[in-house]
């Protein structure tokens, strides 16, 4: 059994509205600060504060992929009273401000589909291929977005992207 100020401690943390919203997000989805910081448009120092306490609890926990950091909820090694709250505060909040976060965290996972360099691949221009052993380097790849073909040279000027 837990003493009283122990008690207290576990119940802060699921007093504060904001943990309330993140602990909500990351239980449907795992998120990085940055997605968080989209979905609740708060700032990201708030965002990771509250983040470290959800994690010093043992309530959230972190995936790196990567350089990103993936945050979700540690429903394995949430305590028994945890999960009861949590769960009581699941099924007693009807909130507009969560239903909104749901709406952008929904955009959010739509929009990521792939990794930031999936969603530039094949749009560098004048990037260099690296030679392998025993192999003469090659000339720049010329790849434009409107063609989505690689050549040695670059296409005529008048073929140009007009800016």
């Amino acid at each position: 059994m837990a003493g009283l100020a122990e008690t207290t401690d576990w119940l802060k943390l699921f007093a504060d509205p904001t943990r309330v919203r993140l602990l909500a997000l990351v239980g449907r989805e795992a998120l990085t600060v940055a997605e968080l910081t989209g979905v609740t448009r708060l700032p990201q120092s708030r965002v990771s504060t509250h983040l470290g306490r959800l994690r010093e609890a043992g309530l959230v926990r972190d995936r790196r992929a990567g350089t990103s950091c993936f945050y979700s909820l540690n429903e394995a090694q949430m305590g028994d009273r945890s999960r009861r709250l949590w769960s009581l505060l699941c099924e007693a909040t009807d909130d507009p401000l969560l239903q909104q976060d749901a709406e952008r965290l929904r955009q959010v996972v739509r929009a990521r589909g792939g990794s930031w360099a999936d969603s530039v691949a094949g749009r560098w221009s004048g990037t260099t291929r690296p030679a392998g052993p025993g192999r003469r380097r090659p000339g720049p790849c010329w790849a434009w977005p409107s063609s989505g073909r690689c050549s040695t040279s670059p296409p005529a000027m008048e073929h140009w992207p007009s800016w």
